[in-house]
């Protein structure tokens, strides 16, 4: 889907350019029709190498579009909100605001930008960077199923988006925000084994990531869960068996649900800061 809206982006790093040049090459978007503002002037330069336009604030860049993605550090969104909250308040109702960071919650939102200020709270995940992601999305009161149709449009070019209540926000953080770490701690673990049997660390990596990026690929395209898919290369008695058998001596399961339900405490905490 195109969306013929303008966008901005306030903050381009690492998460606001993987979701402008995803959109981009998805051709969700349009260049011309896309403004950033960032403090950093490297990441301006990623911009203008997009052929976006840069602005040289927030509040520029908010009136430059329709739909504004704040995509700073959560210790950065007070004054970002402080700087959006000094425009004309029919300017924030004309716009839509789409907010990334983690552990802000919609009422924060709503309070700084005004009565009748479309918002949306956004969950992405690094993956995005390669048009791989998923993106859970919250409505604000003020935000409607147009505004949805339009945050979609700009996600789904780099990922999957699902909406979810905000009372989920912090489960989903916990899960596919910090998921992907998780996931490459585990590749760590991994490859430090393979060189502790004696692989070279070059064959090592290459075995590890096509091992993870294969597994990630079989439980994205067959219709069987997880363990049903562990269970059809876990012969008895073998070696995948033996592995597994560790793990389970250890309680590895009970370890990393121990591990996402400390995320998503830590999230309820930030919101509540």
């Amino acid at each position: 889907m195109k969306l013929d809206k303008k966008i901005s982006f306030i903050g381009f790093g690492r998460m606001g350019g993987a979701l402008a040049a995803g959109a981009l090459a998805a051709r969700a978007l349009r260049a011309v029709a896309v403004t950033a503002f960032d403090p950093d002037k490297a990441a301006l330069a990623r911009a203008r190498k997009l052929k976006i336009k840069v602005a040289a604030s927030e509040a520029k860049a908010a009136l430059a579009g329709d739909i504004v993605f704040i995509c700073v550090k959560p210790q950065q969104m007070d004054a970002t909100l402080a700087a959006l909250a000094k425009l004309d308040p029919k300017e924030r109702r004309a716009r839509c605001f789409v907010s990334i960071a983690a552990g802000i919650p919609l009422s924060r939102l709503e309070s700084a930008l005004g009565s009748g200020v479309a918002v949306l709270r956004v969950m992405p995940n690094t993956p995005a960077l390669l048009r791989a992601g998923v993106s859970a999305v919250s409505r604000g009161s003020a935000a409607g199923p147009r505004h949805e149709k339009w945050v979609r449009a700009v996600l789904d070019a780099v990922g999957t988006t699902v909406m979810v209540k905000e009372s989920m926000m912090d489960a989903v953080t916990a899960v596919s925000g910090s998921g992907p770490a998780y996931v490459f701690y585990l590749a760590e673990a991994m490859t430090s084994a393979a060189e502790m049997l004696g692989l070279p660390s070059g064959l090592a990596r290459t075995l590890v990531r096509q091992t993870i990026f294969g597994a990630g690929s079989m439980l994205r395209e067959r219709p069987e869960a997880a363990d049903e898919l562990r269970r059809q290369v876990t012969s008895p008695g073998g070696t995948t068996a033996a592995a597994v058998g560790v793990f389970d001596d250890k309680d590895l399961k009970s370890l990393v649900e121990a591990a996402v339900v400390s995320a998503a405490v830590r999230s309820a905490e930030l919101s509540r800061a």
